[in-house]
Parts: C-alpha cells; sequence; structure tokens
C-alpha cells in the first residue's frame, strides 16, 4: 500500500473502532472538552514519555517571548518517529493505558481540531492566565487552523461555522476570526462573515445572503412545496445535508455553499416553529460525511453513493423532481 491507502485503511479501522467502542470514545471526548486540561495533560505525558526532550522544547518554547511558530515542534515529533509511535499504539489495543485509537479516533471523526482552539481562546480570554501562555495560544490556534485546513481535515467554510457557533453560544472567539479573515484562500463571503458584529459590510458593499427562491433559479411553487413537505419531517444535520447534495449534485442549486444554504432555510423557516433548522456546522459535518470517499466492491466512491443511503438519495430526487430544474450557473 502507498501511504494514502494506509491513511485510508487507517481511517477505516478507527471509524470501525468508533462505532463499536462507542462508549469509550464518548469517555474520552468528555475527558478532551473538560476545561482543566486533563485529557490534554495525559496526551502531553504521553509525547514526553516517548521523547523526554520534548518536555524541555514545550517549556523554552512557551517561556521565548518571540517565538511565533509551533512547526519546530511538530518537526522534532515527526523526526523522532512519532508516526511509528502512534501506528503501534494503533495496533496494540489491548495494552492498558493505551490512549491512541480514541485519540486518533477523535483527531479524525470529532471535534478535535475545534476543542483544541476553543481551549486555545479560553486561555486568552482568561485575564489570570500568565501573558506568554496567552501569547503561546494565540499561535496555537492560528497553526491548528492552518494546518487543518492544509490537511484537508477542515476547510475556510468549516472555521467559518465554527466561529458562529461560538457567538450563538455568546463568546468572541476573536483570534480564529481574524485568522480566517486574513487566509488568502478564504472567499470574500466568509471573509464578511467572520467579521464582529457591527464591522460587518463597508459603505456601498453590504453582505447579502440568497434567498432559497435564488439559490433555486429555476424553481416553481411545486418545488418549494415539495421541499416544505420534506423538511416537516427530515430536520437534521444529515438530513438537510443531503438535501443540499441532492439539489446541488442534480444541478438545480445555484453556486454557493452550506453557510448561505444555511442561511436562506432559517430565513424561509423563521417563522414556522415546526421546522427547526439545525446549526451551519450539523448540516456541514453531514454534508463532510456524505462526501467522504470510501470503498465499495473495489472501487473508490462517495459515501452518499453506497447502498444504505443512495436510496434515500434517489427518493428525494424524485419526489423533488430535481431534473426538471437543472441551471447552468
Amino acid at each position: 500500500m502507498n501511504n494514502e491507502e494506509k491513511i485510508e485503511h487507517a481511517k477505516g479501522l478507527l471509524r470501525e473502532w468508533k462505532t463499536t467502542h462507542h462508549e469509550e470514545y464518548c469517555n474520552f471526548t468528555d475527558w478532551m472538552h473538560d476545561r482543566e486540561g486533563p485529557g490534554f495533560i495525559a496526551v502531553f505525558n504521553h509525547a514526553k514519555a516517548f521523547m523526554p526532550q520534548f518536555e524541555t522544547a514545550v517549556l523554552l518554547h512557551i517561556k521565548d517571548d518571540s517565538s511565533n511558530d509551533v512547526g519546530h515542534l511538530e518537526k522534532m515529533l515527526v523526526e523522532g518517529g512519532m508516526e511509528n509511535h502512534l501506528l503501534t499504539g494503533l495496533n496494540t489495543p489491548h495494552i492498558p493505558g493505551n490512549i491512541f485509537l480514541p485519540m486518533l479516533a477523535w483527531m479524525f471523526y470529532g471535534r478535535s481540531f475545534e476543542c483544541m482552539v476553543e481551549y486555545g481562546e479560553d486561555l486568552i480570554r482568561n485575564p489570570k492566565t500568565n501573558f506568554l501562555i496567552r501569547l503561546g495560544a494565540k499561535h496555537h490556534i492560528k497553526w491548528i487552523i492552518k494546518s487543518s485546513i492544509a490537511l484537508k481535515g477542515r476547510t475556510e467554510e468549516d472555521w467559518a461555522n465554527f466561529v458562529e457557533e461560538q457567538r450563538e453560544m455568546g463568546s468572541e472567539p476573536n483570534v480564529t476570526a481574524k485568522t480566517i479573515a486574513k487566509l488568502k484562500t478564504a472567499s470574500e463571503e466568509i471573509r464578511e462573515f467572520v467579521k464582529p458584529a457591527g464591522k460587518k459590510g463597508a459603505p456601498g458593499r453590504a453582505a447579502r445572503r440568497r434567498p432559497l427562491t435564488e439559490l433555486l433559479p429555476n424553481g416553481d411553487n411545486y418545488l418549494f412545496d415539495c421541499i416544505d413537505n420534506h423538511v416537516k419531517i427530515r430536520n437534521s444535520g444529515k438530513d438537510f445535508a443531503m438535501l443540499f447534495i441532492v439539489l446541488n449534485e442534480g444541478q438545480a442549486l445555484a453556486r454557493t455553499n452550506i453557510v448561505e444554504f444555511h442561511s436562506a432555510l432559517s430565513e424561509r423557516y423563521k417563522d414556522n416553529p415546526g421546522i427547526p433548522i439545525p446549526t451551519p456546522r450539523s448540516i456541514q459535518e453531514g454534508h463532510k460525511s456524505y462526501m467522504e470517499l470510501t470503498e465499495y466492491k473495489g472501487n473508490k466512491i462517495r459515501m452518499f453513493e453506497r447502498p444504505e443511503y443512495i436510496s434515500e438519495y434517489n427518493d428525494i430526487r424524485e419526489k423533488l423532481s430535481v431534473a426538471d430544474y437543472m441551471f447552468a450557473d
């Protein structure tokens, strides 16, 4: 197997482990989300047990007020053989105290990147935190976001959804929002979306999100009535993700993204309490899982194309008569 095939194989094993060890996985994620940081301390202890000099390198990095990058710490672990160390843990699941399986499953399929960024933002907001710790947290947040995008674990849109999620819960993730706004790969819409309230929209350039009627240019009353009836009974994050895929794959949807699609749905059903709209993040997670490549009978296909999902896809496509509303964007 080449490197990419090894990664896909490992991800398959982790997905299976997460399904068959759900309670153990949930206990681990709860541990990692504890704001006292016991999960992060345990992971760090494993790293320094593997490489004792890593602890000194981290402490010096924290104390160095001129340091603005953590790449050298990552390089230290990679060159020290951390990859093989993790693979050993992956292949020896029954060793007592082995946290590799839940940790790797969390890294691939949980809110790992978001959790680390949330923890960093919390440290920065706490006035009692040492200045050097806060400074280090700022650099760490930037590194996590950029690394997650480079690894294709997250997209700029994912991080925009994260910012919205934090604001909905009363937190302003300043470092995260500013980091996203400065990304060269971020669209103008995303840059506008993550701006703090009160700063959005320069004069004459106010951000505008299109309603559902504009996202479906060839739509008519029949299509919109069908969508209304569908979402009355199917309104989870994964349900809306599948609806987005059906409309997008059927070329009925104008060029858009989950953020704008969510906004259009929220606007259309804001006065209808019988149709709860999930968060954009939950729709994005559903979309990501459905679009993930998987192997079926020797071929690479997207997850929603597997037999257990494609019937739902076809049912919705037929019910909405999507082929009648194709749109050339």
